[in-house]
């Protein structure tokens, strides 16, 4: 819901758009959760290479990576 409140999209507007308009916006609204979930695995990535324990050994982990 963050995605699309962050896209700008009107989603009262779509139900007057012609069905390749609205499958723009779908695609872009895709495009945006792709961004963010490989920001977010690059990140995983980096803590991985950086400390090969830290999700093995802790119970917060992601909730510590946030905090990082």
């Amino acid at each position: 819901m963050g995605i699309i409140a962050k896209s700008g999209i009107d989603l009262n507007e779509l139900e007057n758009l012609e069905d390749n308009e609205v499958e723009d916006k779908i695609t872009e609204i895709r495009a945006i959760i792709e961004e963010y979930a490989n920001g977010g695995f690059d990140l995983i990535r980096s803590k991985q290479e950086e400390e090969p324990t830290f999700f093995q050994q802790n119970e917060n982990c992601f909730l510590d990576l946030l905090d990082a």
